[in-house]
């Protein structure tokens, strides 16, 4: 098993996150290889709050064009 890094991620605008992260290629990727904020995810259609994109689209209180970490890049 691949060592995770704890990385603060600051895009969210609600102060640092921080993210389980096993590399970071393009974007913070976690131990599954999908993006550490969204984990593939990248409009919160399918993530609860307990998410950290979910627990983002709550606190806009609005839908949300894409991840603020990957951008919704493929992973």
């Amino acid at each position: 098993m691949a060592k995770l890094y704890e990385v603060p991620f600051l895009g969210a605008g609600v102060g640092p996150i921080m993210l389980q992260v096993i590399y970071i290629a393009e974007y913070a990727r976690g131990e599954d290889g999908t993006c550490a904020f969204c984990h593939g995810d990248p409009c919160a259609e399918m993530s609860g709050p307990e998410t950290h994109i979910g627990a983002f689209r709550q606190r806009l209180g609005k839908a949300f064009e894409t991840c603020p970490c990957c951008n919704g890049r493929p992973t």
